[in-house]
């Protein structure tokens, strides 16, 4: 097994609510795209995991203040591998959407720290041909030193073929960690052009390829004469759908609207659902007219994770110019066959805000999920104003719902759109409501005429699938998964 640092591509998870959360946190902050892949290190060195016991408490602060940074013990490699591969798991736990970022943020304080500290001995051990293991660690802490002296260095590392593979991987690592220090570096145009070599796809493993896309990305500067064709051509013609990830999260953070069409592109036809999330993502992120009209065809996708996606990016980018048409894919989301998309496109509403949802978030109160009702809910106590409270009545059947967080989430939404703190029972918010809006009364309603037939649409109804695992039919034709490339 390769011993790799790589970037973590949308990941499908598996409980709905983590499908939803890992959108809106994509990428949360720059370091959240830095992750381990499995084996990291512990294949190619045989590093145990021993645990840095200098560093607890009173005893390990001492301890630390005593050492000889001057040399790199086993003990002190092994340490700091372990907290890499830390790092790396918390980096993970980050970018699924579940906190974490905090304790991420932590670790690479503390390895940045320990970075400086050891700079010398780093700068030995990169050097140190007996120890492909030191070579290794050094190669990856090297970068969190931010010096932009030990630029040329690693990549001199990552281009060597004769080097060990874990050894330049790593190198790219130190690299991408280092980030725009590598425009400081007097030898910057030649760190540059290794990126763009070792970004193709001719011998290079696809994890250092990754790691070289981001180094790229992130050193990345037009009032230096960097232009973006590498990353566009590693997105066109990188067989690997990892690489073209990667690639699609750095042109969401360099924003360039002169991407768009490429972008669209790889939502539109990309072979991977993943591909085509993480390129509905880099739409949103770069906020440009031009992504609205491929994130409407992308809400259409087939896959129910792209369709999330290209919903969230929506409702980022809602502006007076393309609000109309995002708020009738946001309503025909209401309706879509997926929970989860569902869900989404409430949560989406309640981000943009309008009085033209509010209707259509009534009618999905109904729905046979408990957490989209929830989450229709939620929308509604943002959505819905005080003139336009009597909307809200629908709520006061949800006071009885069988799941008690939308029981909850009702009264708290009844509380925060009429600004009244009644008992929590549906007959006293009944009552309320029938003598502000008597229309609403049925007694009044139908005072002098029959009372129509129930029309089965309250908590319950079945108008609609609730089933997560359902496709959806598109009428457009996919052919994806037969995409050639050159």
């Amino acid at each position: 097994m390769d011993s790799t640092w790589g970037l973590l591509a949308p990941i499908k998870a598996k409980a709905a609510d983590m499908r939803y959360n890992f959108l809106p946190t994509l990428p949360a902050k720059r370091a959240a795209m830095t992750l381990l892949a499995s084996g990291l290190l512990v294949s190619a060195v045989g590093c145990s995991s021993t645990s840095d016991n200098d560093t607890a408490g009173e005893a390990g602060y001492e301890a630390a203040q005593m050492r000889n940074y001057s040399y790199l013990s086993q003990e002190t490699v092994e340490n700091m591998h372990s907290q890499l591969i830390e790092y790396s798991a918390q980096l993970r736990v980050q970018k699924l959407g579940d906190d974490g970022g905090n304790m991420a943020d932590g670790l690479r304080q503390r390895l940045t720290a320990q970075a400086i500290n050891y700079k010398d001995a780093l700068r030995s051990g990169i050097n140190d041909e007996e120890s492909t293991q030191r070579r290794q660690i050094s190669a990856a802490m090297l970068g969190f030193t931010g010096d932009p002296a030990f630029a040329y260095v690693l990549a001199q590392r990552a281009s060597n073929i004769d080097e060990h593979p874990a050894v330049r991987i790593n190198a790219t690592v130190g690299l991408f960690e280092l980030g725009e220090a590598i425009n400081q570096s007097p030898q910057r145009r030649e760190v540059m052009f290794t990126l763009r070599q070792l970004m193709l796809p001719a011998d290079s493993t696809s994890s250092l390829r990754v790691n070289c896309v981001t180094a790229y990305a992130r050193a990345y500067s037009p009032e230096l004469d960097d232009t973006l064709a590498p990353l566009l051509n590693a997105l066109r013609e990188d067989s690997d759908e990892d690489v073209r990830r990667q690639v699609l999260y750095e042109l969401r953070e360099i924003g360039d609207p002169s991407v768009v069409s490429e972008i669209a592109a790889e939502a539109e036809d990309g072979a991977e659902p993943q591909t085509r999330a993480a390129a509905a993502l880099a739409l949103g992120g770069i906020k440009h007219p031009k992504s609205v009209e491929a994130l409407r065809n992308i809400a259409g996708d087939e896959n129910a994770e792209v369709r999330m996606q290209a919903i969230y990016s929506l409702s980022e980018i809602a502006d007076s110019t393309n609000r109309d048409l995002i708020i009738d894919v946001l309503i025909n989301a209401l309706y879509d066959t997926d929970v989860d998309v569902r869900r989404s496109a409430a949560k989406a509403s309640e981000r943009l805000d309008d009085a033209r949802l509010v209707l259509p978030l009534a009618s999905a109160t109904s729905d046979r999920n408990d957490k989209v009702r929830e989450a229709v809910i939620n929308s509604m106590a943002v959505v819905v104003k005080k003139d336009t409270e009597r909307e809200a009545y629908v709520l006061v059947n949800a006071l009885d719902d069988p799941d008690q967080d939308v029981s909850n989430a009702s009264f708290r939404a009844l509380k925060k759109i009429t600004d009244k703190n009644l008992a929590r029972s549906s007959e006293s918010w009944r009552d309320w409501f029938y003598v502000q809006y008597p229309d609403l009364n049925p007694e009044t309603q139908y005072k002098d005429s029959p009372r129509p037939p129930w029309s089965g649409t309250g908590i319950g109804s079945t108008r609609r699938s609730s089933s997560s695992g359902s496709t959806r039919t598109s009428n457009r034709n996919f052919s994806r998964n037969t995409r050639r490339r050159r």
